[in-house]
């Protein structure tokens, strides 16, 4: 059988339901959407908490944060990143400019205006992994050394 409301103010509030809907599933599949960061740690930064990380891993967190494009990334997008990493570890998205502007000094070691893929990689390949990198920078953890 059809659905059949019960008064005209019920049929309105599924149609709105049902626009409402379609319009946020709508919006899920757009780049942007699709481009932007994680809130919440969910996705990719959490199932990468329960695994280890490989290229293709970090190459989808470089792809997702290089919002513009550009082929690097700037303070602004690491910024980001670790907020996200830090909303993830601790449930806080505030992160200290200072620091963010340390891990990408650290990070960046070229001549180009951001971290570059290359550079983005093997920072994070040579010291340990992304997240033990980024639990050791923003002290998540006790497990490592300063």
């Amino acid at each position: 059988e059809t659905y059949k409301p019960l008064d005209e103010n019920h049929s309105r509030d599924e149609d709105f339901a049902w626009d409402r809907t379609v319009s946020r599933l709508t919006e899920m599949q757009s780049k942007e959407y699709l481009k932007g960061s994680w809130r919440g740690g969910s996705g990719l930064l959490r199932r990468l908490e329960r695994e280890v990380m490989n290229e293709e891993d970090l190459r989808r967190i470089w792809e997702v944060y290089d919002r513009d494009n550009s082929g690097y990334l700037s303070v602004e997008e690491l910024s980001l990143l670790t907020a996200d990493v830090n909303e993830l570890k601790t449930g806080r998205r505030v992160v200290q400019k200072e620091e963010v502007v340390k891990l990408f000094n650290n990070v960046h070691v070229c001549e180009s205006k951001g971290i570059e893929w290359e550079e983005f990689r093997s920072y994070f390949q040579r010291e340990g992994g992304f997240l033990d990198v980024m639990e050791c920078h923003y002290h998540f953890t006790t497990a490592c050394e300063t």
